[in-house]
């Protein structure tokens, strides 16, 4: 199977001077060995364009450019390659860390941070998860939420700089990116559904 990636956009623009929200369920789904991932980010508004297969997760550099115009971007993957340098990234970690959530920017896609997922990112059968991301702080921080079925309510999973300071109108727009396979040649099936957003809209 050759690997693929693909991205999509929000039409709605958003003043990140403001608390920007937004939350999905999401199912990534391949067989036993499949390796895969996904990425949500923020862009300046302009038209959608770039997004690397593999270790890019459709947002950052691989075998293309990574999204153009991009501000920041967080990676889900099940193989903590996104985290890690090399193909297209200057800065991470060493050693990857399997099942993790990496915050890059957009600026050379520089590496921001990781957060250790109490999930696996790929599962071997369809199963939805909802996660909720919170730009805030003038747009300095990030903070990621998974939505506790068992207690009916958001859990933090992590918040990580996003080193930006949104002192004036800024209008950025939501995006979502998948890339499957990361590596080896089984692919997955990434669903997404109930995308709801909050903000200052701008016109």
């Amino acid at each position: 199977m050759s690997a693929i990636a693909c991205n999509f956009a929000l039409l709605s623009v958003f003043d990140a001077k403001y608390d920007v929200t937004w939350s999905f369920q999401y199912s990534l789904c391949g067989a036993p060995s499949a390796t895969g991932g996904f990425a949500t980010f923020v862009f300046d508004g302009s038209t959608l364009a770039g997004g690397g297969i593999s270790t890019g997760l459709g947002y950052g550099p691989s075998d293309v450019a990574g999204v153009s115009n991009a501000i920041l971007g967080i990676g889900f993957d099940s193989t903590g390659l996104f985290a890690t340098t090399g193909v297209g990234y200057s800065t991470g970690v060493a050693n990857p860390i399997e099942n993790t959530a990496t915050l890059r920017t957009g600026t050379n896609f520089a590496y921001q941070g990781s957060i250790a997922l109490p999930f696996d990112v790929v599962e071997s059968s369809e199963m939805f998860r909802t996660l909720r991301f919170n730009l805030t702080d003038v747009g300095q921080t990030l903070k990621v939420h998974q939505y506790d079925e068992s207690i009916k309510s958001y859990v933090l999973l992590g918040a990580l700089s996003t080193g930006y300071v949104f002192a004036t109108e800024t209008p950025v727009r939501i995006g979502v990116s998948v890339a499957t396979p990361v590596s080896g040649n089984l692919g997955c099936v990434f669903k997404i559904k109930d995308l709801h957003h909050q903000g200052k809209l701008l016109a």
